[in-house]
């Protein structure tokens, strides 16, 4: 994770962690760290004052706007979500978003569950893929029909 903050230089980070051991963590070695669910966090960093929020995928996944705080999300642990994946990795990348960018930053290391993990939703993601374009596909042929 150091390499990461050394790397954005200085650049406001939205962090995905997986178990409430991870979110201690990062606590303990970035005491600025925010929790998204802490009352007026959300707003700080659509603001662009909260430089670290830390976030369980679970708690943001769906409509939330936070593309004006940042562009740089992590994912400090994977789960196995491919929806929460999903649905956290489109938080930042939404209209308003003044960076041309969105980074995706992932901790991974090798001969780990955590890299098996994300072979795992990989894979998921080209199944629900393919299953979206079979549909569409038998759609087309049915209006064709």
């Amino acid at each position: 994770m150091d390499s990461i903050v050394a790397e954005t230089n200085g650049a406001n980070l939205l962090i995905a962690y997986e178990f409430q051991f991870d979110q201690d963590r990062i606590q303990k070695k970035y005491p600025k760290a925010k929790i998204a669910t802490d009352p007026g966090v959300l707003d700080a960093w659509n603001r662009g004052e909260v430089q670290m929020m830390l976030t369980h995928p679970a708690s943001i996944g769906h409509g939330m706007n936070l593309q004006f705080g940042g562009h740089h999300l992590v994912w400090y642990g994977l789960n196995s979500s491919l929806e929460l994946f999903q649905q956290f990795n489109a938080r930042l990348p939404r209209p308003g978003q003044s960076s041309n960018y969105v980074m995706c930053h992932m901790i991974l290391t090798r001969g780990t569950f955590d890299e098996r993990l994300m072979t795992v939703l990989e894979d998921r993601g080209a199944t629900q893929d393919r299953i979206t374009e079979a549909v569409k596909l038998h759609l087309l042929e049915a209006k064709g029909a």
